[in-house]
């Protein structure tokens, strides 16, 4: 599958997702976090298979954000040319709207500040339980009401809205 094709193809599943959430709703989907497995070293890193089946991207330390109205942004790691030597090289915010389709992209170092916003007005939260990731500690602290996911909003495990259609085989 070439790059155009898959970057199409990540889209469309978003956009199946987006039609799910009902109106004013919001999707927050995190990838599997890293593991260390002692003081200098860690596990070998494997993304979340939700995360992964609705943006294509196999770095640590990334959410996806996805709106009812098909907006989707992505927090990743910056580029840091000093990191890369050591983890790899990062795809980085700036290049990930156009190599991913996603809407926007964001340094997860803004995570917790961009997020109370992205939650406004949101009448539902879907949001993975058991959470794999907890809240950013930054979104806290604005308003207590964030720590829960937003103002009087239900929150909703997201992995029944995708479980289903990621078992369909896709061409």
């Amino acid at each position: 599958m070439d790059a155009n094709t898959s970057h199409h193809l990540y889209a469309q599943r978003r956009a199946r997702l987006a039609a799910q959430l009902g109106a004013g709703g919001i999707a927050i989907v995190p990838t599997a976090p890293e593991q260390q497995r002692n003081r200098d070293s860690d596990f070998l890193f494997r993304h979340d298979s939700y995360f992964y089946y609705l943006t294509g991207f196999t770095e640590p330390n990334a959410w996806l954000v996805l709106t009812a109205e098909g907006e989707s942004t992505l927090f990743c790691n910056p580029k840091d040319a000093e990191r890369e030597i050591w983890d790899g090289l990062r795809l980085g915010p700036e290049a990930a709207p156009d190599a991913l389709g996603v809407s926007a992209a964001h340094p997860t170092t803004e995570l917790g500040s961009r997020l109370p916003k992205l939650l406004e007005n949101r009448s539902t939260v879907w949001y993975p339980l058991p959470p794999t990731r907890p809240w950013p500690a930054r979104s806290t602290t604005g308003s207590t009401r964030c720590a829960r996911g937003c103002a009087s909003a239900p929150c909703a495990p997201n992995s029944n809205a995708t479980c289903a259609d990621r078992w369909t085989k896709c061409a």
